[in-house]
């Protein structure tokens, strides 16, 4: 049985009316996401819950060499999603995640 991609929140950034921008940032040369992804969220409390998240490229300057996405999770606070909560895809594996020149 595959296990679903899975990355642990090191850190955490809340802009208003945006959502909290979940940390780390995944470099688009070795992942591939969609636009929207159904996460399933373990904090470490031992909550579990389920949220629609955005995945998206921020806007930096100097523009970076390698692009990066991030999930921004809606409708939530920093106190839902602590650092050290599990996020995972549970129906993606970490191979259906990786960019086509990152598969074996």
């Amino acid at each position: 049985m595959s296990t679903s991609f899975q990355f642990t929140v090191i850190d955490t950034f809340l802009i208003e009316e945006r959502g909290l921008v979940l940390s780390p940032f995944f470099p688009l040369d070795r992942y591939r996401f969609d636009g929207k992804e159904h996460v399933r969220v373990e904090t470490p409390s031992g909550r579990v819950f389920e949220a629609e998240a955005d995945v998206e490229i921020p806007c930096v300057t100097p523009k970076p060499e390698v692009l990066q996405a991030t999930f921004v999770v809606r409708a939530v606070q920093k106190d839902d999603i602590p650092i050290g909560s599990k996020v995972s895809l549970p129906h993606k594996t970490p191979e259906q995640v990786a960019a086509p020149n990152d598969r074996h």
